[in-house]
């Protein structure tokens, strides 16, 4: 037998030996009471997929992870040396101690617990195996929380999907970090929206024991950075943020090691009745100027149709058009009408003033049909509360995004933006590079001057996060965030 089976089969016996169930005064030991009179391991806990004592014992996910980690070293310990916790554990305990700064509760990583356990010591094999262990699923879970969320409600296109972390391996890089709170920072967004959420929680957060209001809105900026750490991780040059409820939209561009804002501007968004704006990600392709507007099935059959069985004519007055399957023009008649309602044909508008996309839209193709374009109708922009629209983002300044996004295409400069905003046919152009496209949920946002302002929950969304977060880990089920409208939007 090798030396290392030797010592991988002794550590694993010395791991499942009883804890002590009392101190050497004969009182329970209090850093394994909860465990006293059961067999402790590493394996054990992992293969029960159960860590007794702490705050959320179902490991979940976590242990999967636990045991790809531990495997990888013989099933040692990662956080003690001879029962000793190690320089890294304790700095670790320190770091969950503050977690409170990234907008989460030390108590859900079991952070009292912990530093019992390692001022009491690790004399038995169970209780350095039970430390090592509540260490590690706290470390995993606070990895994930950053990285991730801890719940799923953003879905992201598979284009926008750039990294797979290794929490594993990212585990055992804690466990040997003499700076831990680093390695945490590297998990985080980069987003300087994020970083002056995170200043404006502690703000709130250290008034909130003294002050409900400042408690409700302490948990309002938890929730926008649960958000925020759902957005899938981009290295893309540039990436377009519409935050629903503050309807707005930001064109964001990397600048050394952060991501700041170059463009910003109004949106009108699906109204929360019927036609609410699902939050995803997807990856921006192309922009069609002088669009058509082939209008949805849906609206054809409850908006149009009822006006073209009176006269279908004042469909063709406002430019619209029949066209059948195969693509043919029909002329505007009863029958033309009866065969939109049938399903055999369908109804376009033309480009021009009075399109209802506008002179501009922008495509990031997904399965809600959900793009963003202009609109020949400004009033909705001078409202407060901007929902609106059947679902699609309506811009304030279309050209503006226009511009930026083509400005390294050779040739489109702002006057070819205007004239191919104004053509008869449409006009599509690619974009050199996709560019990740975030519709996302946040109601507490914090301006460059540092204000914060907090925004209606008009979907009730954060009401559900809330509930959500409130069942604790290990969080495995999925909220909707991504409410497909009713209808196909415009």
């Amino acid at each position: 037998m090798s030396t290392a089976t030797v010592r991988t089969l002794t550590f694993a016996l010395l791991l499942a030996a009883p804890l002590h169930a009392q101190s050497e005064a004969g009182a329970p030991d209090s850093a394994s009471a909860s465990s006293r009179s059961r067999i402790v391991s590493i394996t054990t806990i992992v293969r029960d997929g159960m860590l007794e004592g702490i705050r959320w014992p179902r490991l979940g996910a976590a242990a999967d992870e636990l045991e790809r980690a531990y495997a990888a070293r013989d099933w040692a310990p990662l956080w003690s040396t001879d029962g000793t916790p190690t320089a890294a554990s304790r700095a670790m305990i320190e770091t969950l101690r503050r977690v409170t700064e990234r907008g989460l509760e030390p108590s859900d990583y079991d952070v009292a617990r912990l530093t019992v356990m390692a001022a009491e010591g690790l004399r038995a094999p169970g209780a350095r195996a039970e430390f090592d262990a509540t260490l590690s699923v706290a470390s995993l879970r606070v990895l994930r929380a950053l990285r991730t969320g801890r719940v799923t409600a953003h879905e992201s296109g598979s284009r926008t999907r750039e990294d797979s972390v290794d929490f594993a391996a990212t585990l055992g890089a804690l466990a040997s970090s003499a700076a831990p709170s680093e390695v945490l920072d590297a998990q985080e967004p980069q987003f300087d929206q994020y970083r002056r959420l995170k200043q404006a929680y502690v703000d709130y957060a250290t008034q909130s024991t003294l002050d409900l209001e400042a408690s409700a809105r302490a948990r309002a900026i938890a929730l926008s950075l649960e958000r925020w750490r759902q957005l899938p991780v981009s290295t893309a040059q540039t990436q377009i943020i519409v935050n629903i409820p503050a309807f707005n939209l930001q064109v964001l561009q990397a600048s050394g090691d952060s991501v700041v804002e170059v463009l910003e501007m109004d949106v009108v968004v699906g109204t929360a009745f019927r036609n609410q704006t699902p939050a995803f990600s997807d990856s921006m392709q192309y922009i069609v100027f002088s669009p058509f507007w082939d209008v949805p099935a849906s609206i054809a059959r409850t908006e149009l149709v009822a006006i073209g069985m009176r006269d279908p004519y004042l469909l063709a007055m406002n430019n619209y058009q029949f066209v059948n399957r195969k693509g043919r023009i029909l002329e505007p008649s009863l029958d033309a009408v009866r065969a939109v309602k049938a399903g055999t044909a369908r109804i376009r508008q033309l480009p021009g003033g009075t399109n209802s996309l506008g002179r501009v839209k922008f495509m990031f193709p997904n399965k809600y049909d959900i793009y963003l374009h202009d609109s020949p109708v400004s009033s909705a922009f001078s409202r407060e509360r901007r929902d609106a629209s059947h679902g699609c983002i309506r811009l304030a300044d279309p050209a503006a995004l226009a511009r930026l996004l083509l400005q390294d295409v050779k040739g489109w400069d702002s006057t070819a933006v205007e004239k191919a905003m104004r053509l008869s046919t449409p006009l599509r152009i690619n974009l050199t590079r996709p560019v990740p496209v975030h519709l996302m949920y946040a109601t507490a946002v914090v301006e460059k001057d540092g204000r914060v302002v907090f925004h209606d929950d008009i979907y009730g969304r954060d009401a559900d996060l809330a509930a959500a977060l409130s069942r604790g880990y290990p969080y495995g089920a999925e909220i909707d965030d991504s409410s497909a409208p009713m209808s196909r939007p415009k």
